[in-house]
């Protein structure tokens, strides 16, 4: 019909828009901002409101509107030393955003992952003035993925990073993360891409990963101290620190929530791990090394957000794995040394 064809052209349009890069996408916004354009795409009363190339250009004029440039402040000396890892290149490495925000339809999720640009285009910043090279590839199926680390696993520039970090923003379960074609990637086997026997070029290197998905359905509420018995205060769960082996060492795992649980997600300036991850490494990372910044400073951002689903009172864990042996990881935002 002339109604589906109108609506196949204006998704190719939104669709050419996203490919470009972040500066075409502000002079884009820039143009419509401040017109009656974009008064009326931002009020509730048009029949095209749940159209999916509408709610899409809403996702993008809503970027700048959100605070994805926090300022990163720059560290006034160069940490080093035995128990610290080197991070000093002027590249430190590949920062790898895999950001899938498009879904083939199938399922009771959403076909568009709103807000998860927001956390993209934050965390792309944030990672520059860290000294790394950001890759943003968007909208990539499981097979695509899977394809993508395996070619980064090769690639040669690893033998003079410091590091590698690898971020993805996508819906998940208790297996792993989705591709757009909703099939799901094991965690584990993208972990297993990076070790020592299959990565070796980042043998005594730091390895991260940042994943934020839906890991299940739970929420996690709060619960009363006042119901039932007696209630002790429970101290933090502490994940089973895998045994260091040669094969496994130096990796840093972090998901945005705990396994069987959904990872809130604010559609204008989304997930709640990507906003935090990304202003309290702005924030931190030039006094504080990686463990701490996301065991004290992120996890208790989490801690202290709330929201509500059913009336109930929604909250959010934080993950963390470490494989092997690690040292303290360091940014050292604002110092680089020739390599």
């Amino acid at each position: 019909t002339k109604a589906d064809d109108t609506e196949n052209q204006l998704n190719l349009i939104i669709g050419d828009l996203e490919s470009r890069d972040r500066t075409d996408i502000e002079r884009f916004c820039s143009i419509i901002e401040g017109t009656v354009v974009s008064d009326l795409l931002f009020r509730k009363r048009y029949k095209w409101l749940e159209s999916l190339w509408f709610v899409r250009l809403q996702d993008m004029l809503s970027i700048p509107k959100a605070q994805y440039k926090p300022k990163v402040r720059g560290a006034r000396h160069l940490k080093a030393g035995s128990d610290v890892y080197p991070m000093s290149a002027r590249c430190r490495g590949y920062c790898v955003i895999i950001d899938n925000q498009l879904f083939q339809p199938g399922s009771l999720r959403q076909i568009f992952r709103k807000g998860s640009r927001a956390d993209a285009y934050r965390l792309t910043h944030v990672f520059r003035e860290l000294h790394f090279r950001v890759k943003h590839l968007m909208n990539k199926t499981a097979e695509e993925m899977v394809d993508l680390l395996e070619a980064l696993r090769d690639d040669n520039e690893l033998y003079s990073h410091n590091a590698l970090v690898v971020i993805i923003l996508s819906h998940g379960n208790e297996i792993g993360v989705e591709g757009t074609d909703r099939i799901a990637v094991p965690t584990e086997a993208i972990l297993e891409m990076f070790n020592n026997e299959n990565c070796p070029k980042l043998v005594d290197k730091p390895k991260m990963f940042f994943i934020s998905a839906n890991r299940g359905g739970k929420c996690g509420v709060i619960i009363s101290a006042d119901r039932g018995g007696k209630c002790e205060p429970s101290e933090p769960a502490v994940p089973d620190v895998p045994r260091s082996i040669p094969t496994w060492s130096d990796m840093f795992v972090y998901f945005s929530t705990v396994e069987g649980y959904v990872s809130p997600r604010n559609p204008l300036l989304g997930s709640w791990f990507g906003y935090e991850l990304a202003h309290c490494l702005a924030q931190y990372s030039a006094t504080e090394h990686l463990h701490d910044l996301m065991t004290i400073k992120v996890a208790e951002k989490l801690h202290n957000r709330e929201s509500y689903v059913d009336s109930q009172v929604v909250k959010q864990a934080l993950e963390t794995r470490y494989y092997g042996r690690i040292k303290k990881l360091y940014f050292n935002p604002g110092h680089c040394l020739d390599n």
